[in-house]
């Protein structure tokens, strides 16, 4: 699937808004999920495997989407999860 990034904006705070039980928020690319919607590295977890469903991609176990893979480890931005989202899902798309 191949989104633009308004809409994987979209999605991606859609998914989010759902899972967390912080309702007096907006949320923006420039907030971190982790802080500002009480999630954590597990939720992580299950926001992958719903992202995997919505689309149809494969998101490695060693890639949490809340998560930086970098020396220490750090919380990602919505912003930085949907550049991560979109990377990976053209990857898997130019794969095909």
């Amino acid at each position: 699937m191949n989104l633009s990034k308004s809409d994987m904006l979209r999605l991606v705070i859609d998914t989010l808004g759902k899972m967390s039980d912080v309702k007096d928020i907006k949320i923006t690319s420039e907030i971190n999920p982790v802080e500002s919607l009480a999630l954590d590295s597990g939720n992580g977890i299950e926001f992958a495997l719903e992202m995997e469903d919505k689309l149809s991609i494969t998101i490695p176990v060693e890639d949490n989407p809340f998560v930086k893979n970098t020396p220490i480890p750090c919380a990602r931005t919505v912003g930085e999860i949907v550049d991560f989202l979109l990377k990976l899902s053209a990857k898997q798309e130019a794969t095909k």
